[in-house]
């Protein structure tokens, strides 16, 4: 396969997520991951001369091994490397990587932290919702069934998910259990955002949710 022979720094992805979440889809970012660690979400061309999302790394050492789905990063300057099946993480900028006890055989698509508390919650296809209270030391598989997630954000116990059609769900417990805000967004993605103690949900051009660390959720007049 021609994706073999790609340079050790490029990463194949379908998502991507740091501290704050990058939805699915997006175009190019680089992904600040702190302590000078960025990753380059760039193009690279696959087999049968297609384009294909991929990473370069600067600042830090790629995990060895099998391509990489998603970067993301914890607190105390963590980074989070997604394989198809596992989560890696490092503490030394990519001199050591360990592998996360991870529940599931997925991987996850975007990542959200709470700095505040080390707690967590990872996104994948198949609904999948992942949750860690360790800064990412481990995670537990919450929920597996449904429409397939991108976005994700955490505030304390409060968890906040975005599927693929623009659905948005809120779980208040740390995913045990969930509630569904939006249905379904038609011509325009949902974006999620954390600040000033909430959870902001932009639905439409001007139209936001916000929603309280109890997981309380109603509409502002304005945005953050």
């Amino acid at each position: 396969m021609r994706r073999a022979v790609l340079p050790a720094f490029f990463a194949l992805v379908c998502a991507s997520s740091a501290a704050a979440a990058v939805p699915w889809g997006t175009t190019p970012v680089d992904l600040v991951l702190g302590g000078g660690a960025i990753a380059h979400r760039v193009t690279v061309w696959c087999a049968r001369r297609l384009p294909c999302p991929a990473w370069r790394a600067e600042g830090f050492a790629p995990p060895p091994g099998p391509l990489v789905e998603m970067y993301g990063a914890g607190a105390a300057g963590r980074i989070f490397a997604a394989t198809s099946a596992a989560m890696l993480f490092t503490d030394d900028r990519g001199a050591s990587w360990r592998e996360a006890a991870w529940d599931g055989s997925q991987a996850a698509r975007a990542m959200a932290f709470d700095p505040a508390t080390g707690r967590g919650a990872a996104v994948g296809t198949d609904g999948c919702v992942w949750t860690t209270g360790d800064n990412g030391a481990s995670w537990r598989l919450r929920r597996d069934t449904g429409d397939d997630l991108v976005d994700v954000a955490v505030l304390d116990d409060v968890v906040v998910w975005i599927g693929a059609r623009g659905a948005v769900v809120i779980s208040p417990d740390g995913g045990s259990t969930q509630r569904v805000l939006v249905e379904e967004s038609r011509g325009f993605a949902p974006v999620l955002r954390v600040a000033g103690g909430l959870v902001w949900i932009l639905v439409a051009r001007g139209r936001w949710w916000r929603v309280d660390p109890a997981g309380a959720a109603e509409l502002s007049a304005r945005g953050p």
